[in-house]
């Protein structure tokens, strides 16, 4: 990791498992635009459509509140059969010209994570990222079958 003109620079490093990223479209952040966006004008509202609307429901509008499927959650102890990799270190700082090298050991993993830098020093800000596919020579996941039928039999070294 180097800067761009040669400048010191503070950074974090954040590697996320890409299908983790997909289902929730994320965006790499980009600092310069969180810092420099325009602030929302601080007007605090209210209204009073509680009174108006809930007034025909009288004593029986309590009884029909949308909700109260909480009691009907499932179960929490659900197997996790993949780990999703997330890591998240620094953060680092290098001096004017240098360039870092960072060597991050993951868990066993198949396919593919994004790296991304978000990086600032001197009212300077910005950000990278790069997908990067995980792969050895030969690998492998064991995993149990997601499905059994009767009679089967599953035998794991």
């Amino acid at each position: 990791i180097s800067e761009k003109t040669k400048k010191s620079m503070t950074y974090t490093l954040a590697i996320v498992d890409e299908g983790l990223l997909d289902l929730t479209s994320f965006k790499t952040p980009n600092a310069w635009n969180e810092f420099y966006a325009r602030e929302a004008l601080g007007v605090r509202t209210w209204d009073l459509f509680d009174r108006v609307l809930g007034a025909n429901t009288g004593m029986i509008g309590p009884l029909l509140s949308i909700g109260g499927d909480e009691a009907l959650k499932a179960s929490s102890d659900k197997v996790n059969r993949f780990k999703p990799v997330v890591k998240f270190l620094g953060p680092f700082t290098i001096k004017n010209g240098e360039t870092k090298t960072h060597k991050i050991k993951l868990p066993p993993y198949v396919g593919s994570v994004r790296v991304m830098v978000v990086a600032g020093g001197n009212g300077a800000y910005g950000s990278a990222e790069k997908t990067v596919a995980v792969k050895n020579a030969l690998m492998t996941l064991s995993t149990l079958p997601r499905v059994l039928g009767p009679g089967e039999e599953v035998w794991l070294p």
